[in-house]
């Protein structure tokens, strides 16, 4: 919201593709890239894997497997959770599986690979009621952050004013991170750890 108004509005990124790669691919039109090489970019099981191994995928299992429910158990859950699709040529030896979704990405994804604008300017719905300089807007954020009050007794969000209340909201992400970094960080306390940090990081990067 503070972007939107104060600097520039978030792009629109067409997503309706249903996977990363496809999102990736509308980012790259967004930007404008004269270029593109795709490689990496699956859209079946291949021998019956779901993921190359050291993809997030194996530690997230690793972590919840245990005597009931083993690392094989877990994979072949997550490989079987629909069911595959017939191959397309049933004379030829198949080495990977597809289901209906995979296919619904890979068909999305050769569409908009014939219809991408590379190089060509494109607008972005929605403007903000004030642009100003990026360096600008992170210096005017900066001082808005270390201006919010400090949590005292009462009701403290009922007492921010409305742009005090959008700062604050930025600032949330930032704080659950510190909370967890540092769980003995009362309100009060993480709220000025949180704007202390934030001070600190742009005063670093932007001169």
């Amino acid at each position: 919201m503070v972007l939107l108004k104060y600097w520039k509005p978030f792009p629109f990124l067409d997503t309706s593709g249903g996977n990363v790669a496809f999102s990736c691919l509308s980012l790259v039109e967004l930007l404008k890239f004269n270029h593109i090489t795709i490689f990496g970019a699956d859209f079946a099981y291949k021998q019956s894997k779901t993921y190359a191994r050291g993809t997030y995928i194996y530690p997230y299992f690793e972590k919840r497997q245990n005597r009931l429910s083993p690392l094989e158990a877990l994979h072949s859950t997550f490989l079987y959770r629909s069911p595959f699709l017939p191959p397309a040529n049933p004379a030829e030896k198949q080495i990977f599986y597809e289901t209906s979704q995979l296919r619904f990405y890979k068909e999305k994804f050769a569409e908009k690979l014939k219809t991408i604008k590379t190089g060509t300017t494109h607008q972005t719905p929605g403007k903000p009621s004030k642009i100003i300089p990026w360096k600008e807007f992170i210096q005017e954020y900066s001082h808005d952050v270390t201006a919010l009050p400090a949590i005292s007794s009462g009701d403290y969000i009922s007492n921010l004013n409305k742009k005090e209340l959008e700062i604050l909201f930025t600032l949330l992400p930032l704080a659950a991170a510190l909370k967890k970094r540092n769980p003995e960080l009362k309100p009060v306390d993480l709220l000025e750890e949180t704007k202390r940090y934030i001070a600190q990081q742009i005063e670093m990067y932007v001169v």
